[in-house]
């Protein structure tokens, strides 16, 4: 991707946009061996972690499974401690592959003369569960080892560089931040807000974030009851409070969580704070939509191909 892109940029000066895709801390986690030499016996430990099928496919509604046993693997296998820690130098050494690809694509914006003058937003989609709270990888619970990303902004001009903000912020806030950035009057519908006044002014924004599950993994996940849409977890979060809701065809289960003081989401609290739970409840209203089941299409050609070069067929 680095290589791609210092090839593409050749010739720009300025007013070009560029989204680059770096996967190598997904799994399969394959890349290239930077910590393996503290390693003893590398050779000898069960590399099957790296193996197997997510068992789907598109289909006329979306992507399905097709092999649930082969996804139970994938997320529910308990590996011996030494098997698991081994899983996690992979992992970083994934992590060290995207910030080394990182420290290119920004060289040969140097090289060109426009990084100074560049716009650069760095972030994730998710992180990555290795049995912290017993599963593996994403998409299945809301725990903070999936939910909580790197955001890492540069201002044009190199402003504000080396600030950190220490407040609650999303994904969705990251369009405003750039169009704020730019300029660019944002759409008055638009979800999310823009962080500089958080940067610019050390305003508290007392942000809510909201996150759900995947809603496709009914016989896999022990503890989703109720198949589609309606099934999803929820999750509502502010700075120290985090609601996890998990539809069970009744009144749903709601677990609460202290984030101040069980930062790691052991201990479920809502039985000792039920006014805490109602008012976050209430906020998570004003989001949730598991009414109705989304409708859903068969992809078109172009959609599967767009989605072939994003690696996900």
């Amino acid at each position: 991707m680095a290589r791609a892109f210092r090839s593409w940029l050749d010739g720009k000066k300025s007013g070009f946009f560029a989204f680059l895709r770096l996967t190598d801390p997904h799994w399969a986690y394959e890349c290239e061996p930077y910590f393996h030499g503290e390693v003893k016996n590398h050779d000898a430990i069960d590399h099957s972690f790296n193996s197997g099928s997510y068992g789907l496919r598109p289909g006329e509604r979306g992507f399905q499974l097709t092999d649930t046993e082969a996804y139970r693997r994938l997320h529910y296998t308990r590996y011996p401690p030494p098997v698991l820690e081994h899983m996690v130098l992979h992992y970083d050494e994934c992590v060290r592959q995207s910030d080394t690809a990182l420290g290119e694509i920004f060289a040969a914006l140097r090289e060109r003369g426009i990084y100074d003058d560049a716009l650069i937003v760095v972030t994730s989609d998710h992180g990555e569960g290795f049995w912290e709270h017993g599963y593996l990888q994403h998409g299945i619970h809301l725990d903070d080892v999936v939910t909580r990303v790197p955001l890492v902004v540069k201002l044009p001009g190199n402003e504000f560089a080396g600030t950190r903000v220490s407040q609650l912020v999303r994904t969705v806030d990251i369009m405003p931040t750039v169009l704020d950035a730019l300029g660019i009057p944002a759409p008055q519908d638009l979800d999310g807000t823009s962080l500089l006044p958080a940067v610019r002014e050390g305003r508290n924004l007392g942000l809510v974030a909201y996150a759900e599950s995947g809603k496709g993994f009914v016989g896999v996940d022990p503890e989703l009851y109720v198949p589609g849409v309606k099934g999803k977890w929820r999750m509502i979060r502010t700075d120290r409070w985090k609601l996890v809701h998990i539809p069970d065809g009744k009144a749903g289960i709601d677990r609460l969580y202290d984030l101040l003081e069980d930062p790691g989401e052991k201990v479920d609290v809502a039985a000792q704070h039920p006014d805490i739970v109602e008012k976050l409840k209430g906020e998570l209203a004003k989001i949730q939509r598991w009414e109705t089941d989304e409708k859903e299409r068969e992809l078109s050609p172009e959609e599967e191909e767009q989605l072939r070069q994003l690696g996900y067929m």
